[in-house]
């Protein structure tokens, strides 16, 4: 939505599991206008429930602090989707797959499920990235439905192994940059005196 109280709307019903249509009031100047009168209600958005208006995004915000959201649009639990949890997706996969390791996050911002998943296991062994892929999708497949967003990183253990090294590696380098930097001052000492030598020239010069 263009509107930022909009965009606020339609993530609380979606926090809420509250299934709904939208109709965009900015591209029919008459039903914008025609809607206030109808309603006699001023501001936009407007949610209507079963035909009656319900109100807008401070209506909507009272009575979901109130636990009154649900029963007030007249949706039972049952009819939203229940929220898919990352401790399911985690065991589906390790089970289907026989994963030594498998991570899910939830990156879900109130435009539907959105996760990231890391899954390590033996059955990658020989396997094309895009089949790998296909595994986990066929892992969760009954999920898949409601989830709007999923990032993949399938890996061997061999792997995981040897990215868990380079990530090593690369603090391991950044702690020898920081013990340059504590001796900032030799090499700022270096650079006056005419012996400095490119990453040297990095450095801030030393006050007093």
């Amino acid at each position: 939505p263009k509107c930022g109280f909009s965009s606020k709307m339609m993530a609380l019903l979606e926090e809420h599991r509250v299934p709904f249509t939208t109709f965009d009031i900015l591209s029919d100047e008459e039903v914008r206008q025609g809607l206030k009168v109808y309603s006699t209600w001023p501001t936009y958005p407007q949610v209507y429930a079963h035909g009656k208006l319900v109100g807008g995004l401070d209506v909507l915000n009272e009575l979901a602090a109130e636990g009154e959201l649900l029963s007030e649009l007249k949706v039972s639990p049952e009819d939203g989707t229940p929220a898919l949890e990352p401790v399911t997706l985690v065991s589906k996969i390790k089970r289907a797959l026989q994963a030594e390791r498998v991570e899910v996050e939830d990156l879900s911002d109130g435009c539907g499920s959105k996760f990231s998943v890391l899954v390590v296991t033996e059955k990658f062994e020989g396997m094309p990235l895009i089949e790998r892929q296909r595994a986990v999708h066929e892992s969760i497949k009954a999920e898949m439905a409601s989830i709007h967003a999923l990032t993949l990183k399938c890996k061997t253990p061999a792997q995981a192994a040897a990215a868990a090294c380079r990530g090593e590696v690369e603090q391991a380098g950044c702690r020898r940059i920081g013990a340059f930097a504590e001796g900032a001052t030799k090499v700022d000492a270096s650079i006056r005196t005419g012996r400095g030598h490119g990453v040297a020239a990095f450095w801030p010069l030393a006050r007093g």
